[in-house]
C-alpha cells in the first residue's frame, strides 16, 4: 500500500514537472478574448494610416503613431513577435520612413537647431530607436540621418536637463517667437500661429 502511494506521488511530481517545463503548444497563446484584441489593435492601425498625410500624424504625436505600427504583434497569438520596421508591411514600411522623416523635420531638436521639449523629443527619440534597431534605414531624406538626429535629439535633452540643475533653463518658445531674456516674444516678421493639424479622414 505504501509503495502504491509512493509510486502514485512519483507519477504526480513528474507529471506537474513536465507541464511546467514543457512549454505548451503554439496554439495554446490563443485565445478568443485575444482574438477580439487584436481585431481592436487592428481597427486602431487602420485609423492611424488613414489619418496619415505624407508622414505627419497631428505633428507631435508623430513618434506615437509609429511607435504603436511597430509595436503591434504579428498576429492574435500572445506569443507573436512585434513587427517593428523589418516584419511590417511593404505599405507600413514605407509610411514608418516618411513618419521619421516628418519627425526629424518637425522637431528642431533633432536637427540641431533648436532646443529640446522634453515630453516630445523624448517620444521622438524612442520612435526613431526603435525604427534603427527594427532594421529601418538611417537615410530617410530628412536632411539628417536618424542615427545623428538621435545623437542631437539626446544631446539636447541632456543640455536641457543642466541647464535646469543650474537654473539657466531656456524656454522652449513656439514657431513665430523669439527668446529674449528667458522669455518669449512674438516676432514681428513671423506673425505666431498654430501649425496646422491634418483633416480627419476616414472618420
Amino acid at each position: 500500500m505504501i509503495r502504491r502511494a509512493r509510486a502514485l506521488l512519483v507519477t504526480l511530481t513528474l507529471a506537474a514537472v513536465a507541464t511546467i517545463v514543457t512549454p505548451p503548444p503554439a496554439h495554446a497563446f490563443r485565445t478568443p478574448f485575444g482574438d477580439r484584441v487584436h481585431q481592436s489593435i487592428e481597427r486602431g492601425l487602420a485609423w492611424i494610416r488613414a489619418q496619415e498625410m505624407d508622414g505627419n500624424y497631428f505633428q507631435w504625436f508623430t513618434p506615437l503613431a509609429g511607435l504603436t505600427l511597430m509595436e503591434a504583434r504579428t498576429s492574435a497569438n500572445w506569443g507573436a513577435p512585434t513587427r517593428g520596421y523589418a516584419n511590417a508591411g511593404a505599405d507600413d514600411q514605407g509610411r514608418l520612413v516618411r513618419m521619421a522623416r516628418a519627425t526629424i523635420q518637425f522637431d528642431p531638436a533633432l536637427r540641431a537647431a533648436g532646443g529640446s521639449f522634453s515630453q516630445g523629443t523624448g517620444s521622438a527619440l524612442m520612435f526613431l530607436n526603435q525604427f534603427r534597431r527594427t532594421g529601418g534605414p538611417n537615410d530617410v531624406a530628412a536632411g539628417v540621418l536618424v542615427d545623428a538626429a538621435i545623437a542631437n535629439g539626446a544631446a539636447a535633452l541632456q543640455a536641457a536637463q543642466a541647464n535646469a540643475e543650474t537654473g539657466a533653463s531656456t524656454p522652449i518658445c513656439p514657431r513665430g517667437t523669439a527668446t529674449s531674456s528667458r522669455r518669449c516674444t512674438r516676432s514681428p516678421a513671423s506673425p505666431l500661429r498654430s501649425p496646422p493639424r491634418p483633416p480627419c479622414r476616414g472618420s
